[in-house]
């Protein structure tokens, strides 16, 4: 199912980037029963052109766009609750995308995204899992990920982002907790390592944010 047009089932979420270098946003479905991601190419006027599927096995439930080999052309990684790892696809310029290369290292991924987590200038893959840990897996620069480090975080970290958020040129790691719901901020050390985790409670009743550690 490679390049075909496409008949999504059970897609579970959406992200947005130009794949094919016209200026104009792209969007791309993961579809978990179909066991594939989706590219509907944008018209710039709001609209969007018929799918084409890509076949990436397994169970694919979230998805991010980054530039992993540095030839100025959108990448595509997805993963999944039953995905072991995650599985990156090279974009080829056109709104296309290459086959899925697997990144082995744990399932259960809940989240994950995509930036330059040790200041070397390739784009590294930042992960959480329901293993009480997030996963940092970094980019060779030429669309491989190496050896993954894991980094607990407790709480079973569900969301996670990155963010230079102590405006230090440094990148840190914030991620959203299932278990205990809170935020957990981790200070980046310029080097691919991280701090230990600050919670902050979440208040859903608008009162403001608590620092619990």
């Amino acid at each position: 199912m490679t390049g075909v047009a496409a008949h999504a089932l059970a897609a579970r979420s959406i992200a947005v980037a130009d794949t094919n270098g016209d200026g104009k946003p792209d969007a791309v479905t993961v579809n978990a029963l179909s066991q594939s991601a989706d590219v509907l190419l944008g018209d710039g006027a709001a609209g969007f052109g018929a799918a084409v599927g890509y076949r990436v096995g397994g169970t694919p439930e979230i998805s991010a766009f980054g530039d992993l080999n540095g030839d100025g052309v959108v990448d595509l990684v997805i993963a999944g609750a039953a995905i072991f790892g995650a599985r990156s696809l090279l974009g080829n310029g056109l709104g296309g995308f290459g086959p899925p290369v697997a990144t082995a290292f744990i399932s259960g991924l809940q989240g994950l995204t995509l930036g330059d987590a040790d200041a070397d200038g390739n784009i590294d893959l930042v992960a959480s899992s329901t293993g009480d840990a997030i996963w940092i897996v970094p980019g060779d620069g030429l669309g491989g990920l190496g050896p993954p480090r894991k980094i607990p975080v407790a709480g079973r970290p569900k969301q996670v982002a990155l963010a230079d958020l102590n405006v230090d040129g440094i990148v840190d790691v914030i991620t959203l907790t299932d278990a205990t719901d809170t935020v957990s901020v981790l200070l980046g050390n310029g080097n691919g390592t991280f701090g230990a985790g600050t919670l902050y409670g979440t208040a859903g009743d608008g009162a403001p944010s608590q620092r619990l550690t």
